[in-house]
């Protein structure tokens, strides 16, 4: 049993993410690292290992990303963070303020995408999913205001079971996951529509570098000369983070 409110937890699989440590103070939450690699460590976290092979990597990855993982129940508010997202203290804040947002879960501004016809536009454009999957998935939604629904960058999710329906809203979700196009983003309204899910927008977007709280990196397999920029201005920005916190330190 734990007395913590808050637990950020991750999953890392088949080697596709370089994880970056946490910045700051994180005694006010547990953090749990999931992973198949048996020689990964994060500072901080408790690993939990898991068999990827049964439903690969990728839906192994969604499994535990959009279900309620039974280790993870006894936690007031759950915190799903991608490996490949850096954070610092300040995530604590916007913890706080879900919590006090009374919504079951909570989501972030997408970097490009305004609805769910730019993401399926993207979607296609990227090749992140077969067209034939996403056009499968397209034919199974009946209810056309789905498509104004707002997107979501959901490599940071934030979740409460306070709704008794939120459980089985997310069995539903990561059906739709594994039957079609494997993008959650492209599910997610979906779910919150059908189960009529109190949703909390935050209007941070994870992926402009100069938010204060998160910095994303390129997977592992991701990095292009294109990205080499922006790559390099992130570690300095963690850089500065993780400078900041030793002079914080250093003055207490």
């Amino acid at each position: 049993m734990t007395n913590k409110k808050y637990v950020i937890y991750r999953c890392v699989l088949a080697g596709y993410d370089y994880i970056r440590e946490d910045i700051g103070n994180f005694d006010w939450c547990d953090r749990i690292l999931f992973t198949d690699d048996a020689i990964l460590e994060l500072k901080g976290y408790k690993k939990i290992i898991v068999d990827s092979k049964i439903l690969g990597p990728s839906i192994t990855n969604r499994s535990i990303k959009i279900k309620s993982h039974p280790v993870l129940r006894e936690y007031k508010i759950q915190i799903y963070l991608d490996g490949n997202v850096a954070i610092n203290q300040n995530i604590y804040r916007l913890a706080q303020s879900f919590a006090e947002s009374k919504k079951s879960i909570a989501v972030f501004k997408h970097p490009r995408c305004e609805n769910l016809q730019d993401e399926i536009l993207e979607i296609i454009h990227s090749k992140k999913s077969s067209l034939l999957r996403v056009l499968a998935e397209l034919k199974d939604i009946t209810d056309d205001d789905i498509f104004s629904f707002a997107a979501s960058d959901n490599s940071v999710i934030m979740r409460c079971f306070r709704d008794p329906l939120l459980e089985d809203a997310m069995d539903f979700w990561f059906a739709l996951v594994k039957a079609y196009s494997g993008r959650d983003q492209l599910s997610l309204p979906r779910v919150i529509k059908k189960y009529n899910i109190a949703i909390h927008r935050f209007g941070i977007v994870p992926r402009n570098i100069f938010n204060g709280v998160f910095l994303v990196f390129p997977h592992s397999g991701e990095f292009q000369k294109k990205n080499f920029g922006k790559f390099c201005l992130a570690l300095a920005i963690y850089w500065i983070w993780s400078l900041r916190w030793r002079k914080m330190n250093l003055r207490t």
